[in-house]
């Protein structure tokens, strides 16, 4: 089919002919990609505690999360910056080491004596500067 489909370019039968056995093929591999899902979660089903079940539901929640992913995100940086060691490690800081600046908190504007630490007193009344709650 291939061999007269590169002679015959133009042949319309040939083309639509392709197109429908793309189309079935198409077809045929999404029922089997259904039928696996299916057994899979079937087996899923009564192993919660499996560790292979946590493992398929922690991709399925962040694909991006996973060892194998960040290898491979870490080995596409070095084959960009491959020529250039000190933007690869700029790029390695800021994308994976810095963190985002946090938010300003506001000012505690409470008693310096707060009742949670009323019933507390220091021991040890030197050196060993350690909390234990009063007795009563």
């Amino acid at each position: 089919m291939q061999r007269r489909t590169s002679k015959q370019k133009l042949n319309r039968k040939i083309r639509k002919k392709i197109a429908e056995i793309n189309r079935e093929i198409e077809a045929h591999c999404a029922r089997l990609c259904e039928q696996e899902w299916q057994e899979l979660c079937g087996t899923m089903d009564g192993n919660m505690s499996a560790g292979r079940t946590w493992k398929i539901l922690r991709h399925l929640l962040d694909p991006t999360s996973t060892r194998t992913a960040t290898r491979v995100q870490m080995a596409k940086l070095r084959h960009k910056y491959k020529d250039d060691p000190e933007a690869f490690a700029e790029e390695i800081v800021q994308t994976h080491i810095a963190r985002p600046a946090g938010q300003s908190h506001f000012e505690y504007r409470g008693s310096r004596r707060c009742h949670c630490v009323e019933g507390l007193r220091w021991r040890n009344g030197g050196g060993g500067h350690r909390l234990r709650r009063r007795r009563y």
